[in-house]
């Protein structure tokens, strides 16, 4: 695990009250360390997070990922609604599915800058019990997502 995803790991930890889940699998490539391209997010009601890398367009070589958690009402106000979205568009459910007893459902969201954080991305959300885990990528990237996706899901215990 690369030491600047541990770093954006503990940032999230200290905006919320529920448990960060570092994820054991990210995407292969580079890492831009300039500030505010990177790092931890958190919400105003404090149940809801997300670690972010390479924000917005740094060439071809750096894919904008995000992955998270976060109770179920907190991912559909903040991250399915555009309740706190200064460029309205929602993101479009494109898929649902089983892998044994999880619920992974896939959303892309609009061009940036509708669509807030994701906005371009294909994010994937597993149920956890209460909550919804997630990743996120830049483009199209449906099956690489779910593998991020899951493996959080792996990490965080989720039945």
């Amino acid at each position: 695990m690369p030491p600047l995803v541990k770093r954006a790991c503990r940032q999230a930890q200290q905006g919320v009250d529920v448990q960060v889940v570092c994820p054991g699998l990210v995407p292969e490539g580079p890492l831009i360390r300039s500030r505010g391209l990177w790092g931890g997010y958190t919400f105003p009601d404090r149940s809801l997070w997300f670690i972010t890398f390479n924000n917005g367009d740094n060439g071809p070589r750096y894919l904008h990922w995000i992955m998270g958690a976060g109770s179920r009402s907190s991912v559909a106000h903040y991250l399915l609604s555009d309740a706190v979205n200064d460029v309205k568009g929602l993101p479009k459910k494109i898929g649902a599915s089983t892998i044994g007893s999880r619920t992974l459902t896939t959303y892309r969201y609009p061009p940036f800058p509708a669509g807030g954080p994701n906005g371009g991305h294909t994010a994937v959300f597993v149920s956890c019990g209460g909550e919804l885990v997630f990743a996120s990528l830049h483009g199209s990237l449906r099956a690489a997502t779910e593998k991020l996706a899951t493996a959080l899901a792996d990490k965080a215990g989720c039945p």
